[in-house]
């Protein structure tokens, strides 16, 4: 029998529901399972909650200042947008937001701009070059930031990063081995690529070897060529492997789109062949360490933040 789809209308009613749900859980969980949590220790030694979807214990930096395994600045992370003249408001949103709990964070566009702090890069406007740009861009970073950050992490203007489960993934990788994460995807290359949108963490030893060996000669950097899948060419022939980037019981934390479609599974036909993991869905599909989502209005942003960070907790 064939059913109809549900309309956009509905969808967007669904759509709705589903966020102030989400929105409420995550109002609830920090106002009570933040104080009333399980007194149980994982293998890390980081308290659980009992909640589904969390961000880790700590001051609003999302920094457990009171464990001490995890001193406040280790791992060092820079994290970096690339941008454009005419969005540069999505990105001031991210620097008002989650790229303030960075150790540094930077926005790069074609041109220098005062008023967003961005940092120009003689690189045209048009998304065609974006490969270019985002070689510019961490060709800037290696040059004036290599030596002071342990990772580095790309995302886009409208991401949203949960920069505290960021580093709570990374306190135990090692930045000297050559290694990214992120988002898997599957074809075009033989051990696939990371997902741009998702955003994507490459380790101090990746950058060196994009930086020193990739640019000079094993990179090809064309325009009209999709930027994620050229930088994860370049830095696989580098030997840069790409990690897992799920949690301990197969999770993801890298999400390509925002939270209502990783709940519903309201994913695009290609993204079923795309995903390594077979594009799986619902609460129980997300781990209750997300580190990051797609899609995410610039407007968004701030909600997010605010539910997320900024409400009493008792």
């Amino acid at each position: 029998m064939y059913t109809k789809r549900p309309g956009k209308w509905v969808k967007r009613i669904v759509g709705l529901l589903v966020c102030l749900n989400l929105v409420m859980a995550l109002y609830l969980s920090m106002s009570y399972s933040f104080v009333s949590v399980v007194k149980e220790e994982d293998n890390s030694g980081y308290i659980k909650a009992t909640t589904k979807m969390r961000i880790e214990e700590g001051t609003n930096d999302g920094i457990n200042s009171n464990d001490p395994a995890y001193s406040p600045r280790s791992p060092r992370v820079l994290c970096w947008v690339p941008s454009f003249p005419d969005s540069l408001h999505k990105a001031w949103a991210v620097n008002n937001t989650w790229g303030e709990r960075c150790d540094k964070f930077l926005i790069f566009s074609s041109t220098d701009n005062n008023t967003y702090g961005a940092i120009g890069l003689n690189v045209s406007d048009k998304y065609s070059v974006l490969v270019l740009k985002v070689r510019a861009a961490m060709t800037y970073i290696y040059e004036n930031h290599f030596n002071d950050f342990d990772w580095f992490m790309k995302a886009d203007d409208d991401t949203f990063v949960l920069v505290d489960n960021l580093r709570y993934f990374l306190k135990d990788k090692n930045s000297s081995e050559p290694v990214m994460y992120g988002h898997h995807f599957v074809p075009y290359l033989p051990g696939g690529y990371l997902s741009g949108g998702a955003g994507y963490v490459i380790s101090k030893e990746a950058l060196r070897r994009y930086a020193e060996e990739g640019l000079h000669s094993t990179c090809r950097m064309i325009e009209n060529a999709e930027e994620d899948i050229e930088t994860a060419n370049c830095l696989s022939k580098l030997g840069v492997k790409i990690g897992d980037s799920r949690d301990s019981t197969g999770r993801s934390r890298f999400h390509c789109f925002a939270p209502v479609h990783a709940i519903l599974g309201w994913f695009p036909d290609w993204y079923n062949e795309y995903d390594k993991y077979n594009a799986t869905y619902g609460l129980d599909q997300i781990s209750d360490r997300p580190i990051s989502f797609h899609k995410i209005r610039w407007s968004q942003m701030f909600g997010l933040d605010l539910m997320l960070y900024h409400v009493a907790k008792h």
